[in-house]
């Protein structure tokens, strides 16, 4: 892996990191996924330091291969230039929230980083909205805390 990748995740560490990766089973009881919790008031409008990483576009063929191993849990659809892409980085491990605290930013051609929405405060998850058809039509299968 080249340094500044490993950088992304290892600034996970760094006190003054301002969010943790924990596990949740909110979307299936059985399996534990990753969730975005803030460590500090995070103020709306701050760019979240460290949760970020890079798309990588993908071919509609690598997508539909992606969905049909079941690996399609990081894939995007930017408004910017209308591509689907594959995220990497801490910034993947951000859960879509229809009403979410944070949304995604594209820097540059690829990279991509989280700014808040609103106050974040200590504990509470760190949520992006993916689109508003990303779980069914209009989300109509989304199991986000504000669907529920």
């Amino acid at each position: 892996f080249p340094a500044a990748y490993m950088r992304r995740y290892l600034s996970l560490y760094l006190p003054d990191c301002a969010f943790e990766i924990l596990g949740t089973n909110r979307y299936t009881i059985t399996i534990y996924e990753a969730m975005v919790v803030s460590r500090k008031l995070i103020r709306k409008g701050e760019e979240i330091k460290y949760l970020c990483g890079i798309r990588v576009i993908l071919t509609g063929e690598e997508e539909d291969d992606l969905k049909e191993k079941g690996l399609d849990f990081s894939i995007i659809k930017t408004t910017r230039n209308n591509a689907t892409s594959l995220l990497s980085g801490p910034v993947r491990f951000s859960n879509h929230n229809c009403e979410a605290d944070a949304r995604l930013v594209t820097t540059g051609s690829t990279g991509m980083k989280v700014v808040a929405t609103r106050d974040i405060r200590i504990g509470e998850e760190i949520t992006v909205t993916y689109s508003g058809d990303y779980f069914g039509e209009e989300n109509c299968e989304c199991l986000c805390q504000t669907c529920e």
